[in-house]
């Protein structure tokens, strides 16, 4: 077998979580010294998209377009696009073509109807693709591989895309793993309680703000600090709500909205418990980032990728009841109640399941036998 020529296409630009790790994957894997002389890798993004920047200084070729707002362009524009895509594939012989979102998933699909032998790798990051590959779906005798972030998700597009079954692929999203212990001194200066994420309604942000008078009647003066960016006007509305919730319940002295942080590690690392209170949650990124920088997160029973992990884990201990303020509480106060050693010890749990199943150099030999069709 020849190099394979794989082009990563992401129409947004996007450098969120899920949509984070698949890049530092095929990061590495166009740089790691057993894969390199076996694909070649171009990227194509948007101009001044965070993928740039995180890719930069590696063996990729960029090629860059003008950033498509698939909500707002017309169906012209976007027409337009997806046949420069298919050019763009065509003139460099691209073998496998691998789409990030929603969006990219649609001019994937575009590509394959006219190049039918490229493999079309599928990271599916959002449960609504299956309305793309229903409307598509049945015009293609194979699309290749369909990346799943985790059994749940995997099971969720199953229902919808019964036929498909055998293309679906599970591959966690993987991790350069450092995983050096805090000392007793650090995890006694560790405070605060601490929300990662974008600032989203199916991240259920307003439950917990209308949880925490409950909290703080069990842990005196506990506060909170949300970490997180708005990236649509919807989610600029929620915010305010969510602000003006904080002010009705006289709370604005013990929860805080920071922001969006770069590198996030030193937020954690400090903060006592990270808190996920998501309905949606294809594998949950900041549940590992959590592990692996010494904090306990706490996970809600709705059924996601992040209760997937923690159950996979055996954490169950770190699971609150979904809406329920008495349950999120009750944890939180468990939580302020462990020591060193207690704490320390669901830390080290956590870990060994990470090690055992993210690390990254497993990770790359899984996702080159998914692109090579091995």
């Amino acid at each position: 077998m020849g190099k394979i020529n794989l082009c990563f296409f992401e129409p947004i630009g996007n450098t969120f979580g899920s949509e984070r790790s698949m890049i530092e994957l095929i990061k590495e894997i166009s740089t790691n010294e057993k894969f390199f002389n076996k694909i070649n890798t171009v990227c194509y993004t948007p101009k001044d998209s965070g993928i740039n920047e995180l890719l930069k200084d590696n063996k990729i070729k960029f090629y860059t377009w003008h950033k498509v707002d698939l909500h707002k362009r017309s169906k012209l524009r976007i027409f337009l696009h997806a046949l420069k895509l298919l050019w763009f594939c065509f003139s460099r012989n691209i073998d496998v073509l691998h789409v990030n979102q929603t969006g990219g998933l649609a001019y994937g699909l575009f590509v394959k109807k006219f190049l039918p032998n490229i493999s079309l790798v599928c990271y599916s990051r959002y449960y609504d693709d299956h309305k793309i590959y229903v409307k598509y779906g049945a015009k293609l005798n194979r699309i290749g591989s369909i990346i799943c972030v985790s059994q749940k998700q995997k099971r969720d597009l199953i229902e919808v895309l019964p036929d498909y079954e055998s293309n679906f692929r599970v591959l966690y999203n993987p991790f350069k793993l450092k995983l050096e212990n805090i000392s007793r001194s650090e995890f006694q200066n560790k405070s605060n309680f601490v929300v990662l994420g974008r600032i989203a309604s199916e991240k259920n942000l307003m439950f917990i703000i209308k949880s925490w008078p409950k909290v703080v009647g069990s842990v005196a003066n506990a506060k909170l600090e949300f970490y997180g960016d708005v990236v649509s006007d919807y989610d600029v509305k929620y915010l305010e709500s969510l602000k003006s919730k904080i002010l009705e319940l006289k709370l604005n002295k013990l929860i805080f909205f920071k922001g969006y942080v770069k590198d996030p590690k030193d937020i954690i690392s400090g903060s006592r418990a990270m808190i996920l209170a998501s309905s949606f949650e294809p594998m949950g990124r900041v549940i590992i980032e959590s592990f692996m920088n010494n904090t306990i997160p706490l996970v809600s029973s709705y059924d996601t990728g992040a209760l997937e992990i923690i159950k996979a884990m055996n954490l169950d201990k770190l699971v609150f009841e979904r809406e329920n303020s008495v349950s999120l509480t009750n944890k939180i106060s468990m939580i302020e109640g462990l020591d060193y050693k207690s704490y320390m010890d669901i830390i080290d749990t956590g870990k060994k399941w990470i090690i055992n199943n993210l690390d990254i150099e497993g990770k790359i030999a899984d996702y080159f036998n998914i692109v090579s069709g091995s």
